[in-house]
């Protein structure tokens, strides 16, 4: 897969010690390789348009509830984003823009979550769109910011994006490891020293 470079440089999201998963009804699985991977998927450095400003928390059936990570701000909701679904911009008490792409349209409104509603760590926001079925997740530094940024190939990272590796990793806690399995091979598999399949079980060909 064709990544930059550039995603190595971001600094790592702070915010809460111990958000919360956003999915509270689906078992953790994620893309951290995909922060800073090309996009379309599937293309090469030489037809990547944009890089990935996020990563992706997926395996979301239709339906599933999303949840505040921390407590907030909502600065927008059920805002336009990717394959008919909506997302959702937060602005945490410890300083941070989240963007929460992935929701089914309107359903914010069973819950009655607004814009300029303050919101509690793990309250109900919307349900997610099962065609899209995940949440992607972008951290930003707060300050100035309203809505979320394209990086662009030809750019660098936009200002004040943030990785949210770390952040993911404190979401989860002792249930995930980035040190699982998947994660370990992607590694090895980056650098070169790994050459199967990363959705296998950890065995000889990786040690």
């Amino acid at each position: 897969m064709a990544r930059t470079p550039d995603w190595e440089k971001l600094e790592m999201a702070q915010g809460d010690p111990k958000p919360a998963w956003p999915l509270p009804e689906v078992k953790p699985k994620f893309a951290t390789w995909s922060i800073g991977g090309g996009r379309p998927a599937g293309c090469d450095l030489a037809t990547c348009a944009r890089w990935h400003a996020g990563i992706d928390l997926t395996g979301a059936p239709d339906g599933a509830t999303i949840v505040a990570p921390e407590d907030a701000t909502v600065i927008g909701i059920d805002r336009g984003w990717s394959e008919g679904s909506k997302a959702a911009f937060l602005r945490t008490n410890t300083g941070l823009f989240l963007v929460l792409g992935g929701f089914r349209p309107e359903s914010n409104k069973e819950f009655g979550v607004r814009a300029a509603d303050k919101v509690k760590k793990g309250q109900p926001l919307g349900r997610v769109l099962g065609s899209y079925g995940m949440i992607h997740l972008e951290t930003y530094v707060a300050q100035g910011r309203s809505a979320n940024s394209v990086w662009w190939k030809t750019e660098p990272p936009p200002e004040g994006l943030l990785n949210p590796t770390h952040y993911v990793q404190r979401m989860v806690g002792e249930d995930v490891s980035l040190l699982h399995t998947r994660q370990r091979l992607q590694a090895l598999a980056t650098l070169g020293y790994y050459k199967g399949n990363i959705d296998a079980t950890w065995g000889p060909e990786a040690d």
